[in-house]
């Protein structure tokens, strides 16, 4: 499996045959950079298992490092959606990262 993190915003149909035909069977999707709520997401993991790979795990970046209280509150509600979406669609990973 490999991440699509070292990729500079691929179109998805890209990554999918570049991937698949170098052998992976998996791929990491980015929040913001491959899908930005639950619903592209369920899209996303559609589209990328009906080629034949499967979806490894998501990665949310989210800057909770933040003194605004409004904005750390918006960045957890965030990630708590992402956490019940991969639940949702039996992604068996999340990677969170914090900070700046």
């Amino acid at each position: 499996m490999t991440s699509t993190a070292r990729w500079r915003s691929p179109p998805v149909e890209e990554a999918i045959a570049v991937l698949r035909e170098a052998g992976y069977d998996g791929v990491e999707w980015m929040l913001g950079q491959h899908f930005r709520d639950a619903e592209e997401l369920e899209e996303l993991a559609g589209r990328t298992r009906r080629s034949g790979l499967a979806v490894s795990n998501i990665m949310c970046w989210q800057d909770l490092v933040t003194r605004d209280d409004a904005s750390r509150t918006a960045r957890v509600k965030t990630l708590q959606r992402m956490v019940s979406a991969a639940g949702d669609l039996d992604i068996p990973v999340i990677n969170i990262f914090t900070g700046r």
